[in-house]
């Protein structure tokens, strides 16, 4: 799949969202997610994240296949002055990072590997 420049840029965005994160800022979901600005959300199982680079690596929406979910678990039961929480924090939003960077790193070889078939 040839992946375009507003998909790239999209996770470009996720990605430094995710590493203010890593750094402590809060984590505000689809609200402050490039990828979901672009290409919407799902709801209540309506699928609206068609074109959404990280749906269409993981072949699922909402970001599910990814470790957003457990992020958010985490954050919903996790009190922020238990003595765990700034380790687990910074695991949960390492593991989020990591897959957006080799989501990003692949769409980046896809489209080397078709510039290099069409050059």
């Amino acid at each position: 799949m040839k992946w375009n420049k507003k998909q790239i840029k999209a996770m470009e965005g996720s990605i430094a969202k995710w590493q203010s994160v890593l750094e402590g800022a809060k984590e505000h979901g689809s609200s402050d997610c490039p990828c979901c600005k672009l290409y919407g959300v799902s709801v209540y199982g309506i699928d609206e994240c068609d074109g959404c680079p990280i749906k269409e690596v993981t072949g699922e929406n909402g970001c599910h296949g990814t470790p957003y979910h457990l992020w958010n678990i985490f954050e919903m039961n996790w009190e922020e002055n238990d003595t765990a929480y700034a380790e687990l924090r910074q695991e949960k939003a390492q593991a989020m990072l990591t897959c957006l960077e080799d989501i990003l790193a692949s769409m980046k070889k896809d489209n080397a590997k078709l510039d290099s078939k069409e050059g």
